[in-house]
């Protein structure tokens, strides 16, 4: 059977090359075969889904007085789910309920077990009755399982799974959201001193000073643009030494080229 390609559409056709023709007949007779098979499970399949729809389940229901929350037939195990969700275990643990569904007589009754986490008392639970498809008997195990749980305090009165400890509680409110975006666009590393050469090219005899204080070193350079002012900060030599870094600049400065010239450089 190919379900991929263009051999899958409506009204495709396959050829086969045989040495005889003596083949054809069994080919043809496996594609029967294999059609029958087919439409066998397909039968099934719709006879499942119709008892399902119509076996009674008699609109069960389970609710809390004092909170007026329900517990019905149908959201059941979705309610499971969640409860196995936040238990408390190292992430090798499979949390999911696993369901065992036994058949006798024609009728189905299944069995929950939760994990480990879960107390012995409450951590398995059959169905009340025998169905006549697994799903309706999973729905009716997930059901009775629920309400133990409820009566054994370890769902609150909303027949939800409790809040987490305190402390796991005030690590999730009090941590800060990241707002910045994952990746950001941002300018190649700048290199001055091409500038800085073309600058000396249109120089008209005015150069900038600033001094560099870098820790208890102190360094002074002229410079024909002048120089950015930058708040001081600190950079780290190793995992022990730290340099604070500090510049200032002062007024132009106006030179004649020659020998001013090259006693400034």
């Amino acid at each position: 059977m190919q379900r991929r390609g263009r051999a899958r559409h409506r009204d495709s056709e396959l050829a086969l090359l045989l040495e005889t023709t003596d083949k054809g007949t069994e080919w043809h007779q496996l594609e029967l075969a294999m059609r029958k098979i087919y439409e066998d499970e397909m039968r099934a399949l719709e006879e499942t889904l119709l008892r399902e729809d119509v076996e009674e389940h008699g609109n069960r229901t389970f609710e809390v007085p004092s909170t007026g929350a329900l517990l019905d037939f149908d959201n059941a195990i979705s309610h499971l789910y969640h409860l196995c969700s936040r238990l408390l275990a190292k992430n090798i643990v499979d949390l999911r309920p696993e369901f065992i569904c036994e058949e006798s007589e024609g009728l189905v009754q299944a069995k929950v077990i939760l994990p480990l986490s879960v107390i012995e008392e409450v951590r398995t639970a059959e169905s009340e009755y025998f169905w006549m498809s697994e799903k309706n008997a999973i729905k009716d195990a997930s059901s009775v399982a629920y309400k133990a749980l409820h009566h054994a305090c370890l769902v609150n009165d909303n027949v939800l799974p409790p809040l987490p400890p305190d402390s796991a509680m005030d690590e999730l409110i009090s941590s800060s959201v990241e707002m910045r975006v994952s990746i950001v666009n941002v300018r190649e590393q700048s290199n001055p001193w091409v500038e800085i050469a073309r600058a000396w090219q249109r120089s008209e005899g005015t150069v900038y000073e600033a001094k560099i204080t870098v820790g208890e070193l102190q360094m002074k350079t002229w410079l024909p643009t002048p120089v950015p002012k930058l708040s001081p900060f600190h950079t780290y030599w190793d995992a022990e030494t730290t340099f604070a870094i500090s510049l200032s600049t002062s007024a132009s400065i106006a030179f004649q080229f020659g020998d001013h010239f090259e006693s400034l450089g």
